[in-house]
């Protein structure tokens, strides 16, 4: 696993140091938005700091390697942007459950918002993030 996150640090730009190494398999071993303690909590013992790992995630994020979320619960949540793999996310605003949606459907509301605009040449992405109450949530009810 070690060796798959240096790789995909390199293949990115970035310097393949031990810590980063770490947050990167990390992050590629739990396939969910991880906060900054989620990430810590995971790495093994003096691994990272949180402020190496704040600088990690914000170098990652500048080179493209992961994307901030902000999904509601008052912190940022980051997770690996793999190519060809756009996502969005539904969010349980209750348990704070997220489930990935793979279906793009903004991608055709994206092209018309930008033709109909009278002031903007170009879209760079976009973010859509869906907030609800999971099933299972509403089963407790």
């Amino acid at each position: 696993m070690h060796t798959r996150a240096a790789d995909y640090l390199r293949d990115h730009g970035l310097k393949a140091t031990a810590p980063r190494v770490a947050i990167v398999a990390v992050l590629l071993k739990e396939k969910r938005p991880l906060s900054v303690q989620d990430l810590l909590d995971a790495l093994p013992k003096k691994t990272a700091d949180q402020a190496t790992a704040y600088r990690s995630l914000e170098a990652f994020a500048e080179a493209g390697l992961i994307h901030r979320l902000d999904l509601g619960q008052g912190k940022a949540l980051y997770e690996l942007s793999e190519e060809g793999e756009h996502h969005h996310h539904l969010v349980c605003t209750s348990c704070g459950k997220i489930e990935d949606v793979e279906d793009c459907e903004v991608e055709a509301f994206a092209r018309r918002a930008l033709e109909a605009s009278k002031r903007f040449a170009e879209l760079h992405h976009h973010s859509l993030e869906l907030f609800g109450i999971c099933k299972d949530c509403v089963k407790k009810r």
